[in-house]
């Protein structure tokens, strides 16, 4: 394999190392005396440092063999967790992070490294006495599998010297096993001094020190016969069992000092709650780009278009009146490639699905930092985790939810002395929940802080005159709230540099509109906040219902629409100048989608309309339509750069004859008056 396949096979591994270790950083924060984190996190890290010394990042295993010394000082009870040190780790987590995004440049923050490297030496030179004790029962757990582990590592390793020894025997230079007996001797060295195996570790260190010396085969083949006797002898010592083995006995050979059992005991392993979720038992994983499962959506695409268009034949047929023979074999067809091309379909839609997990994962680090910097106490817990969601939606909604997370703590959770004046804890909760119903996912921010105060949003929209005195008397107080969305528009008199000043909702309205979803709020002064984002599940192939309007046609997303209905002129009452009628005991406001779309209505009141009841984040309304066409799986295609600009659409698609059809947003199709009316 060459350098360069090694270099991106090794920032891989690095990033989904890193992103396993920053939440278990996070856990350690909270559950400061658990050594499985530790351990965990300590792996984590070798697992770079022996990657970086492999593709030769020395930069990046310098900083990574700090950090494991400053891991070494907590699991051995010489530091004790705390704010401070979480924000030491996180630090040194980011500026590897920027390093293997820089592989390219091995000199890259060469100062920076070694600034951090200072810190991590007067971390440990400040370090405090706080212990951090285990029961013994824990310890033992701990050491007998930390013992396992090793042996497994150092018998692979000793097969590569028994190998390289042969092949030293056999008349091979030593120049030409150096790479491979160095990286195999650091490796086992490093896991020897992990564990406190003083004897192996020092047989070793002395091996590695033979071969800078020995320049030849000859004088370095003895030493390694010695060193390989020395390591079996050390192995079978540690796998044998101790007389009287308990929480007091010596973990590890050549260890007799009363700390040196300590840390054997402390350092853990486990995959309880602060461990990275694997595969289920038996469900095998196979990491494919994201570019080939799209490359394979895009031929799924073609085969459902070609089911449509024999859908249509089928049709044509049935008119042309054509022999039943062929119509039975064209039938049989058509139901063959239908069946064939929904299952493939299916297939690859569960492809790419993910749990909102993912999603949710990149969030508890930007709470906590953002929670400390506003100097407040913040719990933000997510639940609904395995809800599934298509990746490519899941990555455009990272951004609004980063806002309202942002804005959440910003602003809508209180001081710890407010919170304490109002009667609430002193730690504020947001809660990140996801929910799916049908083809729609649902996704939550919820915040117990101080809520939303109409009357200020609506004393602001009068001092920055967003709309006139009279259009804000007469709002409502969602029409108030909904003002949150306009571009630009905030309570805040001056700009935060985290959590943005008016921008964040309007960003958040309009990507979440891009997706074809909706935003909803609700609140209680004084008690809290619920945003509501309610999205397709995926954005490649809806159920759509096909309509007309005029001469031209349009698709639906069928997930918004809760039935179609036939609305007699006698059921149809005005209320505001609004067409109304009453369903489910509610009054909902009737749209005719030409005039939504900015066309005149003509349409003549005296007789019945067929309508879609369309229902949204803020609520329900009426959609007036000529007629239902059809009800067609829509393969969704993106819109050019005029078209996107526009709120009424979220993409296009192409018909069972050809034709291409523009697919309507529901939300966007009406505006903020309408919107207020159908809440």
């Amino acid at each position: 394999m060459d350098k360069n396949k090694l270099l991106q096979q090794f920032v891989q591994e690095a990033r989904e190392h890193l992103k396993q270790v920053e939440a278990l950083v996070l856990a350690l924060e909270k559950d400061s005396g658990n050594v499985e984190i530790i351990h965990e996190i300590f792996q984590g890290i070798h697992g770079i440092k022996g990657g970086s010394d492999y593709v030769q990042l020395p930069g990046i295993n310098s900083l990574s063999h700090e950090i494991e010394t400053l891991l070494n000082r907590l699991r051995r009870e010489k530091l004790a967790a705390s704010p401070e040190l979480t924000d030491l780790l996180l630090a040194g987590v980011d500026l590897i992070k920027d390093c293997i995004e820089n592989v390219d440049d091995p000199d890259y923050r060469d100062a920076d490294i070694n600034d951090y490297i200072q810190q991590i030496g007067d971390a440990v030179a400040e370090g405090g006495t706080n212990a951090v004790n285990q029961p013994a029962s824990v310890a033992r757990d701990v050491k007998a599998e930390l013992l396992d582990v090793f042996q497994t590592t150092a018998n692979q390793h000793l097969e590569t010297l028994e190998m390289v020894k042969t092949d030293l025997e056999s008349g091979a230079t030593l120049d030409s096993k150096l790479k491979l007996l160095q990286r195999s001797l650091k490796i086992f060295r490093n896991a020897a001094t992990y564990i406190d195996a003083a004897g192996p570790a020092a047989a070793l260190d002395n091996l590695l020190d033979r071969i800078e010396l020995d320049k030849d085969r000859q004088e370095f083949l003895p030493h390694l016969v010695a060193t390989i006797e020395q390591l079996r002898r050390d192995l079978e010592q540690l796998a044998a069992p101790h007389p009287g083995s308990g929480p007091e006995s010596t973990a590890v050979m050549a260890n007799s000092d009363a700390e040196s059992v300590r840390d054997s005991e402390a350092a853990g392993t486990g995959t309880g709650e602060s461990g990275s979720p694997g595969p289920a038992d038996g469900d095998a994983t196979l990491r494919v780009s994201m570019r080939k499962l799209d490359d394979f959506m895009n031929l799924v695409s073609d085969l459902v278009l070609i089911k449509n268009s024999v859908s249509h034949l089928m049709e044509l047929a049935k008119e042309e009146k054509l022999s039943a023979k062929f119509s039975r074999g064209l039938a049989g067809v058509s139901n063959q490639v239908a069946k064939t091309s929904d299952g493939l379909q299916e297939q690859v839609m569960a492809i790419r699905m993910i749990p909102t997990n993912f999603l949710f994962e990149r969030f508890p680090r930007m709470a906590r930092d953002l929670a400390r910097s506003h100097d407040k106490e913040v719990r933000l817990v997510m639940l609904g985790g395995d809800t599934e969601i298509d990746k490519g939606v899941a990555e455009l909604l990272a951004e609004p939810l980063m806002h309202l997370i942002r804005n959440a703590i910003a602003h809508g959770i209180e001081g710890g002395d407010e919170r304490t004046s109002a009667g609430k804890a002193t730690i504020g909760t947001v809660t990140l929940k996801a929910s799916s119903t049908g083809g729609t996912i649902t996704i939550e921010v919820i915040d117990d802080g101080r809520g939303i105060d109409p009357a200020r949003i609506a004393e602001t929209a009068r001092r920055e005159k967003v709309l006139s005195a009279e259009e804000i008397d007469a709002m409502s107080e969602t029409e108030l709230v909904n003002l949150l969305f306009r571009p630009g528009f905030s309570t805040r008199m001056a700009a935060d540099t985290l959590s943005g000043r008016g921008v964040g909702l309007d960003a958040v309205n309009s990507n979440v509109r891009k997706l074809g979803g909706n935003t909803q709020v609700e609140w209680e002064p004084g008690h809290g906040t619920r945003f509501k984002i309610r999205i397709p599940i995926t954005l490649s192939v809806i159920d759509t219902i096909v309509v007309q309007a005029g001469d031209s046609m349009f698709a639906v997303p069928s997930s918004f629409v809760e039935e179609n209905i036939s609305v007699a002129p006698d059921r149809v009452s005005r209320l505001n100048h609004v067409r109304t009628i009453l369903y489910d005991n509610h009054a909902v406001p009737l749209v005719p989608l030409e005039s939504a779309l900015g066309f005149p209505d003509e349409r003549d009141d005296s007789k019945e309309h067929t309508t879609l009841i369309v229902r949204h984040g803020a609520g329900t309304y009426g959609l007036i339509v000529d007629r239902i066409v059809a009800q067609q799986d829509a393969l969704v295609r993106p819109l050019d750069s005029q078209l996107s600009k526009l709120q009424h659409f979220s993409g296009a698609t192409v018909m069972n004859d050809g034709r291409l059809v523009l697919i309507l947003n529901p939300v966007g199709l009406i505006g903020d008056s309408a919107r207020g009316a159908a809440a």
